[in-house]
């Protein structure tokens, strides 16, 4: 949002400053002008706050992949705790954070906390297969075979060649 609006004020100002050098009548009074770029101004600051926020969660993100990679689930963790989930809940290919989450959790061993990081997860994405899949997963883990296979289903509802659903459902 940041570019089109610094467009914006630069136009203003071209415009603004034409319109003394032409003595033409300007239909705002300077007041009215200084208040509408102050607001912009707020807005534009507000929005690269935000901005910058969601740019540094990716990082971390990005960081966590590193550590998920060289499967040191504890630095994953680490780093997915320190994104901010109310303003990036999901990665770019609308996977959420929760998910990623879960998904360390469960290879440290801990189930039940990966279990209720995949339902949070559910919420935010209720249509991604390795949700559905992991959460699957965590029922049969749980002795409740008959949940797990619905969520496999469901899971290949969405994708019918999802490999890991199939396996699962096979199992």
């Amino acid at each position: 949002i940041f570019p089109p609006l610094l467009l914006m004020f630069t136009g203003a100002i071209i415009v603004s400053e034409y319109s003394q050098i032409n003595e033409t009548v300007s239909f705002y009074s300077k007041k009215t002008f200084l208040t509408i770029l102050s607001i912009s101004l707020l807005v534009s600051i507000f929005a690269s706050a935000i901005g910058f926020i969601r740019l540094n969660s990716d990082f971390k993100l990005t960081a966590a992949l590193r550590e998920e990679k060289n499967n040191n689930f504890q630095g994953m963790q680490m780093y997915l705790s320190k994104i901010d989930k109310s303003l990036f809940p999901m990665d770019a290919t609308i996977t959420p954070i929760a998910w990623f989450e879960g998904f360390a959790s469960f290879y440290m061993g801990d189930h039940h906390s990966a279990f209720n990081l995949f339902k949070e997860a559910e919420k935010i994405n209720p249509n991604h297969v390795m949700v559905l899949n992991d959460l699957g997963t965590c029922y049969n883990i749980n002795g409740d075979v008959k949940t797990a296979v619905q969520y496999y289903k469901k899971a290949l509802k969405l994708q019918p060649s999802f490999d890991d659903a199939l396996l699962n459902l096979s199992i």
